[in-house]
């Protein structure tokens, strides 16, 4: 994947129901960060998490240049929502994406 100047490409990424997930990001022109919901969007109020990762910052950096993995399983389906969650300019507010877990088989 790759990260610039308020854009994640590609965006959605589908996966399947029960798969262990990797995301390599490169930042194209600047830093960026990767923040994603582990709750589906809309989920009910107390429901696991549907992406599980490994140990990790809630915001991971992605600094310009250098590949950075972000690795989870998809547990459950649904669409989870992901931005930047560092400062990247004017447009940062709308740089978003999408993961969405498609159910296996």
């Amino acid at each position: 994947m790759t990260a610039k100047k308020y854009v994640f490409n590609p965006s959605p990424i589908r996966v399947k129901q029960g798969t262990r997930v990797r995301l390599r990001f490169t930042a194209l022109d600047k830093d960026h960060g990767f923040k994603v919901n582990p709750y589906a969007d809309g989920a009910d109020a107390g429901s696991p998490p549907g992406l599980v990762f490994a140990p990790h910052d809630d915001c991971v950096t992605l600094v310009k240049g250098n590949p950075t993995e972000v690795e989870f399983v998809a547990q459950a389906t649904g669409t989870y929502s992901f931005k930047c969650c560092n400062f990247c300019g004017l447009g940062h507010g709308g740089m978003k994406g999408q993961i969405i877990v498609e159910p296996a088989g």
